[in-house]
């Protein structure tokens, strides 16, 4: 199901990860999908990006989704790379979710820096997943929907 690679420092649930993953393939009807996540830094980060999206800069999440997949088949449907160091930027993502309507931004600003960075962390995640399933974020709209599907989807999780 999920095969995670942990190439930074950082300590976090593998198990809790699955899980989340499991639930997700679930809502959206896939039963059969193997998944791999990396986790990495800044450095690989602005590499991979560069390479693959011709763009130099950091990002938070890169996925590349198995364009063979074929749903009800026990096959790859992508790799997930998340840049765990981004989760420590909250500021960035305190302001992404004041433009969410129906996000709790103030629970979220009271939570602790281990509950939010954990809450970061299954965005993040959720994020990629959709990009595997073919969501794309390269306008505002198509933005704004993939972050309100990611908030909804981790708000029935809670």
């Amino acid at each position: 199901m999920l095969a995670v690679l942990n190439l930074t420092k950082k300590k976090f649930s593998a198990l809790s990860l699955k899980k989340l993953a499991e639930d997700f393939l679930k809502k959206y009807k896939i039963e059969k999908a193997e998944i791999s996540l990396v986790l990495i830094g800044d450095k690989r980060s602005r590499t991979l990006n560069k390479k693959y999206r011709q763009k130099d800069y950091l990002t938070d999440v890169l996925s590349f989704s198995n364009p063979d997949f074929k749903i009800g088949k026990d096959n790859f449907l992508g790799e997930i790379f998340i840049n765990l160091a981004e989760i420590n930027r909250l500021k960035k993502y305190e302001a992404m979710f004041l433009e969410l309507e129906n996000f709790k931004v103030d629970e979220f600003l009271k939570a602790s820096k281990s509950v939010k960075e954990k809450y970061l962390l299954y965005f993040i995640f959720i994020h990629g997943l959709l990009h595997l399933l073919g969501f794309d974020d390269e306008d505002d709209g198509d933005r704004e929907k993939m972050l309100r599907l990611g908030a909804n989807f981790l708000k029935c999780y809670n």
